[in-house]
């Protein structure tokens, strides 16, 4: 059955002692950790780890040579160099699990100085919630409940040392509670640097940091058994780089490679207590490569497009990959995301999604089967778009055109969209409606840039055949499952025939979020990145503002084979439409 359609069994116990809460907590914990925290797993202060922002998590979980100061604070504070004048933003993960949901959120903020530098702050809160306290007189709880979290404050600085070389570095303070009366907190330290040759200023960022070393990690009340004494802090050595691949009038689309290595080290059986990062920084090899991060990245930011009166919309897509470990234990995946915005008069305004869309390993890591989504907002001002800027027409470049319009598209589907084979089940998805809002924005008469917005129902089908179990199936058993599909997308238009100007080509970049509408099915909805290629004709209807576009195309959205989750499939169906719009 398909990975994303199987209904779900849930195993749950009941822990009748607080000894054993305790241990069934730690043991998700370290469950969840060698799952998703590459090899650092034995570390400290795991929410340190996990991306905090939409940007490094639509880029393969990487930002150590990012140009984006939101990154900063956790990849290299060198980068707070590339802060506005004023930003802030806000960042949630919901973290949602089998056990329910544990939040990871982020505050951070960053302010340009007279001097040049960039002072920068984060807040972080992972929360666990709160747990009932257990005796063995009350083994569900005698009323009285303590709160589970680990938090962090973070300060950095960063300076231009020259043109082409800056630097950074932060100091953060964490605490986390540790079982009912307990509080572990600890002082970490980064530092980091950036260098952008004087010749590719613009078009190439080296990055290096060294983050969050301090001493082991001692943990009060240890239980022999069940707790080490302590752990090393979540200690990272990043490398990478960004290179604007593209230039052009219409968007910068840079490709990122970064590479990560963890730094920690455990002293061996019987006692396992954490090593300083500092002394493991020389000690902490003998696993190397094979605990290292490869991360890749693309990044489509289309250039802010005018819109009037002093407005500008900004919008950016993200894909990414993420490998690490060794072959035979390797967590690979693909991430996507986006960003849209508005600037006006210096200030700007975003939000973004990014998540995790495929694993190459989908079926050695259980929590595969639930979404992956996290949420930011941004605010930030550059004053200096304001003094530079002496008349908003000269400033900005108003597009030829803007299109806005509603459509209706029908999309057949082909091959194993249409139908799925197998010994044990068959599975197809019915062609399908889709209705359209899309914005086309001309950039000259041949070139536009699109935004739309899709929402249709589909229907999957699933057929268990009665061969694979004659108790439970005495004959072939078939289920239908609706699905609710919301999609956003981002593309570039072409007339590429002067002579026949309404002759246009087409391709475009989106996210799609799938919602079974199936009492039992888990998860509820799944994001996925889906490609759109198209050809259609543009036609203005004689002395009005209302043109109409017929179009053809092929949608491809990529998702794991449905009887092996380990290899990645094109869903493919081919769709006709018509498009009715008002041009300004």
């Amino acid at each position: 059955m398909h990975p994303h359609s199987a209904p779900a069994l849930i195993p749950h116990e009941r822990r009748s002692t607080m000894q054993k809460r305790i241990l069934l907590v730690i043991s998700f914990l370290a469950l969840l950790f060698s799952m998703n925290v590459s090899a650092q797993f034995n570390s400290a202060f795991h929410s340190l780890i996990y991306p905090r922002t939409v940007t490094s998590s639509g880029l393969g979980e990487q930002g150590v040579a990012s140009m984006n100061s939101a990154d900063a604070m956790q990849y290299n504070p060198a980068n707070l160099i590339f802060s506005d004048n004023m930003s802030m933003s806000y960042f949630r993960n919901p973290w949602d699990f089998f056990i329910g949901s544990l939040p990871l959120t982020s505050f951070n903020a960053a302010a340009r100085l007279p001097n040049g530098g960039v002072v920068g702050a984060e807040y972080t809160d992972w929360d666990f919630g709160n747990i009932p306290i257990t005796t063995e007189q009350y083994p569900d709880g005698n009323g009285e409940y303590y709160s589970q979290y680990e938090r962090s404050l973070a300060v950095g600085y960063a300076m231009p040392l020259s043109d082409e070389l800056a630097i950074g570095g932060q100091l953060r303070y964490v605490w986390s509670t540790f079982g009912i009366t307990n509080t572990v907190d600890h002082v970490l330290f980064s530092l980091g640097a950036n260098y952008r040759p004087a010749a590719f200023v613009d078009r190439f960022d080296l990055g290096l940091s060294f983050m969050n070393f301090g001493t082991a990690v001692k943990y009060p009340g240890s239980v022999p058994g069940m707790l080490t004494f302590s752990d090393p802090p979540p200690a990272q050595i990043n490398l990478g780089m960004n290179v604007a691949a593209v230039k052009n009038t219409f968007a910068d689309v840079d490709f990122m490679l970064g590479a990560k290595k963890p730094i920690e080290k455990t002293t061996g059986f019987p006692d396992y207590n954490g090593e300083s990062s500092f002394t493991a920084l020389t000690s902490d090899w003998s696993d190397f490569p094979n605990d290292m991060t490869v991360q890749f990245g693309l990044n489509y930011l289309w250039h802010p497009v005018y819109l009037g009166a002093g407005v500008s919309l900004i919008q950016e897509m993200y894909v990414g990959y993420f490998s690490t470990g060794p072959n035979d234990g390797t967590n690979s995946f693909y991430t996507h995301g986006f960003t849209i915005g508005i600037e006006t008069h210096g200030i700007k305004a975003t939000a973004g999604y990014a998540g995790r869309w495929h694993n190459n390993n989908f079926n050695s890591y259980g929590n595969w089967n639930l979404p992956w989504e996290t949420f930011q907002f941004g605010l930030s001002s550059d004053f200096s778009v304001m003094e530079k800027r002496n008349d908003e027409a000269a400033a900005h470049d108003l597009p030829k055109n803007i299109i806005l319009s509603g459509g209706y598209s029908y999309g057949y589907s082909v091959g194993i969209m249409k139908s799925i084979t197998s010994d044990e089940a068959d599975i197809s998805f019915a062609s399908n409606s889709n209705w359209a809002v899309e914005s086309d924005f001309y950039i000259n008469d041949n070139a536009a840039i699109l935004t739309s917005f899709a929402y249709s129902r589909m229907k999957e089908t699933v057929t268990i055949k009665s061969g694979i179990s004659t108790f439970f199936f005495p004959w072939d058993f078939s289920m239908d499952i609706g699905l609710e599909t919301m999609s956003l997308e981002s593309g570039f238009r072409y007339h590429p025939i002067d002579a026949f100007h309404p002759l246009f080509v087409q391709v475009s970049l989106g996210i799609i979020r799938l919602n079974p509408v199936y009492e039992y099915t888990s998860p509820k909805y799944f994001y996925k990145t889906f490609d759109r290629i198209a050809a259609g004709f543009l036609v203005p209807l004689k002395d009005l503002n209302i043109v109409l576009m017929p179009k053809a195309g092929l949608r491809t959205i990529y998702m794991e084979a449905p009887f092996n989750g380990n290899r990645l499939s094109g869903y493919n169906q081919v769709e006709v439409g018509l498009n009715a719009g008002y041009s300004f």
